[in-house]
């Protein structure tokens, strides 16, 4: 698919290349943040440095509490951006929480894209 063109495939390199894992944990990106350490933080993660991960598991929940880094991160199906803040992050069925930094908008628009 186009998503694992865009995604997965450039972070399979760099897993190859700089021994890197596809998905990361905050820290490893914000390592001056203290939030990216923080024992909230459990099932968040970043897709490389440019998406932003935030899973529901609760079968009747529409949104997840997650931190969102410093950067200017959107929100890839309501627009709305954040930053340097915890947020209650808008995730109802079919439309995850999923944020990109302005590097990844190709990226936004593929699972847009695919999830519509």
């Amino acid at each position: 698919s186009k998503l694992f063109f865009a995604v997965k495939k450039p972070l399979m390199q760099d897993a190859l290349d700089k021994g890197w894992p596809i998905t990361r944990a905050m820290f490893l990106h914000y390592p001056d943040d203290p939030n990216a350490f923080s024992p909230e933080i459990k099932e968040q993660f970043l897709l490389g440095k440019n998406v932003l991960v935030c899973p529901v598991f609760e079968r009747s929940a529409h949104s997840t509490r997650c931190y969102i880094p410093k950067g200017e991160w959107t929100h890839v199906f309501t627009g709305s951006k954040y930053g340097g803040e915890w947020i209650e992050c808008p995730a109802p069925l079919g439309k995850p929480c999923v944020l990109t930094l302005p590097e990844a908008e190709e990226v936004a628009e593929i699972i847009r894209s695919e999830l519509n």
